[in-house]
């Protein structure tokens, strides 16, 4: 069990404060996909096509409207995890989506270095926005991604742990 002390309740804080950095960051994150969705469409047909079992890209078929959609789920997830993690009830939850999310994104940020000429992820900022060496944007992407997962995985642990409050235990999230 743990203790009321000023040390556990302002690590509590800093953590609540952690759930409300990456509320904003997710929040941001889709509202600058949405302004330049055209362009954040393109960097998903781009990986699809590059990553498209047989090497042939996506067909024509499935390209607009398959890139379209999966581009509009993901800044609409986003928005929304932005959006839980606003809400303290929510908080534990929208921490393990977002270690699962960002472990994702690290992936499909490893695999774009790996592409012979991988196009800028646009991790410094919109999609059109970018370093002039996109493997730099890449592995900027993915050490802020892995501070992000730090982020949330020591945020989740605090957030977890009871508090003894007026000698009764205390579940903390739900």
């Amino acid at each position: 069990m743990r203790d009321s002390s000023p040390t556990s309740s302002a690590a509590r804080r800093v953590a609540a404060i952690c759930c409300y950095a990456l509320a904003a960051l997710f929040l941001t994150s889709s509202v600058m996909k949405g302004i330049d969705a055209p362009a954040f469409r393109e960097l998903v047909g781009q990986l699809l096509s590059a990553w498209w079992p047989g090497g042939g890209g996506l067909p024509e078929i499935v390209r607009y409207p398959g890139v379209a959609v999966l581009a509009t789920l993901i800044i609409t997830f986003e928005a929304v995890l932005g959006a839980m993690m606003l809400m303290p009830r929510y908080h534990r939850i929208g921490l393990i989506m977002t270690l699962a999310s960002l472990s994702v994104f690290c992936v499909a940020l490893s695999l774009m270095y790996l592409m012979p000429e991988p196009p800028s992820c646009g991790c410094l900022g919109g999609a059109g926005v970018s370093s002039s060496d996109a493997r730099m944007d890449i592995v900027v992407g993915f050490v802020r991604n892995i501070s992000l997962m730090i982020m949330a995985g020591w945020s989740l642990r605090e957030l977890r742990r009871p508090v003894i409050a007026s000698g009764r235990v205390r579940a903390t999230c739900a």
